[in-house]
């Protein structure tokens, strides 16, 4: 990990994101954007989209300008994700080793030689007297030991696919993959060739027969180029760009379509499959965190919220229905290939978010229409008249306008809560917001039974009673 230039750094520490030494460059410039830059371009368009519908437009000029930028909005989002994706990408690869296979000056001077004589390298390039020198040759054997055992820092890498995400899954069977050549060129090498061949004109065959063997190369290659037909082409970076739930739930499509078509193509583990989909299931929760975040979800208005909660419900259905799709796959293809049996189930790191998500709809709406019922009961309106400008002679009573107020201060404690936060700290802070809002709207009902046993109390008759009951009957 190279230092950042100081210019760099103090361009972060002014956007608020501290490079501190030894930080990945990647890891400062993926908080810079994503915490920094998103945030502001988000924000900014949002103000200006809000400051715009307050001003009537006029003329077509103004209208063909608001279009333009209105198209040239979503492409920048979009690249601003990928932008952020791509910094994400580079934190995440995981290293596999690099191989350097150490060559014997006198097989290195012998390639030279050949080379500048415009000659095949051959073991005709060595000096005979060296083929019976032992100690030239045990140098030999050592540097070839150590191939085997470069290499097989490489070959015997794997990974444990339950943890970290998607992407780092993808990226390490291809990164395998490009390791993998580029140890295969270098044992295509003249210098590793002529070693080798030296190795057997001196009778070192025990140094030379299981070569390739001990490496684990063949077996190595193999699994890749299987688990690679897999990774290949995976479309998990439509998910992780996308900036509208709409793009996540046909991002899963895609996903899923893919990994269905290769199971059946590939010999890619079950067992290997289902901590993949897991891991699939962790950034889907993380898109759908990081998109819905955007959004002041306990602020808008209750049309939009339940817009966007349709939207996301949406998302979890086409989870549900994808997941069931490759669990009939995934048992038949255990089945075929006579696997290890394992139960086929999938957990869901999504199923805490989906839950919230729902209960705080369910929550909005009852509050939605809760505020409805009060207002069309007590005959005032929320942007009514203060306490003190009611009077008992135009039908509303000053309780009413409490009320009214009390379901507002109720509502604006549970409005500061991040209801994305399933964590259990975010979970405490909710119950206590919905405590508290459920002890206020206890003092509003409270309010009301008293308001009308008083009415009904002053009721002179019958008719009047009856009207009473008229105006309270939402209430019930």
């Amino acid at each position: 990990t190279g230092a950042l230039p100081p210019s760099s750094e103090s361009a972060l520490e002014r956007a608020g994101v501290t490079a501190v030494g030894g930080v990945n460059p990647y890891e400062a410039l993926h908080a810079y954007v994503r915490f920094a830059v998103s945030p502001y371009f988000n924000a900014y368009v949002t103000a200006k989209e809000q400051a715009e519908e307050g001003v009537a437009q006029s003329g077509d000029v103004f209208r063909d300008d608001k279009d333009l930028q209105q198209q040239g909005i979503p492409m920048a989002k979009k690249k601003l994700a990928e932008l952020e994706l791509s910094l994400l990408h580079l934190q995440q690869n995981m290293d596999i080793p690099e191989v350097v296979l150490n060559i014997h000056p006198m097989i290195a001077r012998a390639v030279a030689d050949c080379r500048g004589q415009g000659k095949r390298v051959s073991s005709d390039a060595i000096d005979p007297s060296l083929l019976s020198d032992s100690s030239f040759l045990n140098q030999l054997q050592g540097d070839v030991n150590g191939w085997i055992k470069e290499i097989q820092k490489v070959t015997k890498l794997d990974r444990d696919p339950s943890s970290g995400t998607t992407s780092q899954e993808i990226n390490f069977w291809l990164s395998m993959e490009r390791a993998l050549e580029r140890i295969e060129d270098q044992l295509q090498s003249d210098a590793i060739l002529l070693t080798m061949d030296v190795l057997k004109a001196a009778k070192r065959f025990h140094a030379t027969v299981s070569f390739r063997t001990d490496t684990g190369l063949k077996e190595a290659a193999e699994r890749v180029t299987r688990y690679n037909v897999l990774m290949k082409d995976f479309p998990i970076n439509e998910l992780l760009s996308a900036t509208e739930i709409g793009r996540i739930s046909f991002s899963i499509e895609q996903i899923f379509a893919h990994i269905n078509k290769k199971l059946k193509l590939t010999a890619y583990p079950i067992r290997r499959a289902l901590p993949l989909v897991e891991a699939v299931s962790r950034d889907f929760n993380s898109q759908l965190v990081k998109v819905l975040g955007h959004v002041r979800l306990m602020h808008v208005d209750y049309k939009d919220f339940d817009r966007l909660f349709r939207e996301t419900q949406g998302a979890f259905e086409a989870w549900e229905s994808q997941v069931k799709e490759f669990s009939n796959l995934a048992r038949d293809i255990t089945r075929k290939r006579s696997e290890k049996f394992i139960p086929i189930k999938v957990h869901a790191a999504h199923g805490q978010l989906q839950e919230r998500f729902h209960f705080v709809h369910q929550f909005r709406h009852q509050h939605e229409q809760l505020q409805h019922t009060i207002v069309k009961v007590m005959g005032s309106s929320i942007g009514g008249p203060t306490i003190q400008d009611v009077s008992m002679g135009d039908g509303t009573h000053a309780s009413d306008l409490t009320a009214i107020d009390e379901i507002r201060m109720a509502y604006d404690v549970v409005k500061v809560v991040d209801i994305l936060d399933v964590t259990p700290e975010g979970t405490d802070q909710w119950e206590r917001a919905e405590t508290s809002y459920n002890e206020r709207v206890a003092r509003v009902e409270n309010q009301i039974i008293v308001r009308l046993r008083d009415r009904l109390a002053t009721a002179r008759n019958a008719s009047e009673m009856f009207r009473v009951f008229s105006k309270f009957n939402a209430l019930f």
